[in-house]
């Protein structure tokens, strides 16, 4: 009986590793909203979920599963028990220096099968335009299940492992740099702040950080984004840490949608005209 069975799966897996591509493309961005207001200082607190359940505006559904024809640009590796993906620059020449760019993924995300990070983000990075006009490192870390990226042990992890990558490839040390939604977006503030200077330009889209460390940012460019309608990682999170940031003399972009939910807001950033240009021309001040 068994056997029967094989026929049908395969013939499934064909038909979903086949979908229509216009099923990958990103929506253009609503108008946005630029600010430099914002609330009163809070609290961070991670977020525990990820997909939205009460916002009013519908995610756009571009990169709402992952699409494994991703994986073939992003080779398997581990460091320290902590899986990631790295895709090397096009065209390669090892007599050149390239930048490296960390991205760190949300909360559903998590876990050890080196897959599931690469849901969002990658297909932007991986995209021809892209490799053709930004060659570069791009590394998708997997936090562990148990963990939040802020958290201690993921932090020394992806510490150690920027390192200890770009003491063995052709990394340009003054152009490294970091990306992450929501629960990553929480670690790339974290990360930041404990490694001051390490980073040229950072993106934190639906994220929140800790502003009683703002100065050790502030030799890190910013690009900042947030939602307006986004119930899980408010906007004023985003528009404190801009102002706090700013008041602490980092260069600061912040883009706040109007009528963006959380996941909503990841895929409007992802599909700015300078969220590559931007972060690609950024070095370390």
């Amino acid at each position: 009986m068994k056997y029967f069975f094989l026929p049908v799966l395969f013939c499934a897996f064909i038909t979903w590793s086949c979908k229509d591509e216009s099923e990958q493309i990103i929506p253009r961005p609503p108008a946005s909203a630029k600010t430099d207001s914002t609330a009163a200082v809070t609290s961070v607190n991670e977020p525990v979920v990820e997909t939205p359940k009460s916002d009013s505006v519908a995610a756009p559904s571009s990169r709402s599963t992952l699409d494994f024809r991703d994986s073939a640009y992003y080779q398997q590796a581990k460091h320290n028990q902590m899986p990631y993906r790295v895709m090397t620059p096009s065209k390669y020449d090892s007599t050149k220096k390239y930048p490296l760019v960390i991205f760190l993924h949300g909360v559903d995300e998590r876990g050890t099968d080196n897959e599931k990070q690469l849901r969002w983000g990658a297909s932007l990075f991986k995209s021809d335009s892209v490799r053709r006009d930004y060659p570069s490192f791009v590394i998708f870390p997997q936090c562990p299940a148990d963990y939040y990226w802020a958290n201690d042990i993921p932090m020394h992890s992806l510490r150690s492992l920027i390192e200890d990558f770009a003491g063995v490839n052709n990394v340009d040390r003054s152009r490294i740099y970091i990306v992450g939604i929501s629960m990553g977006a929480y670690g790339t503030y974290e990360m930041v702040a404990r490694n001051p200077g390490l980073f040229a330009g950072a993106i934190a889209i639906s994220g929140d950080g800790d502003l009683s460390r703002a100065s050790n940012m502030a030799r890190t460019q910013w690009k900042i984004y947030g939602g307006k309608k986004d119930t899980i990682v408010t906007s004023d999170k985003a528009e404190k840490m801009a102002k706090g940031l700013k008041d602490s003399g980092a260069k600061v972009s912040l883009t706040i949608y109007p009528n963006a939910n959380h996941v909503a807001s990841w895929n409007y950033a992802f599909a700015e005209p300078d969220f590559c240009s931007w972060l690609f021309s950024v070095s370390k001040l």
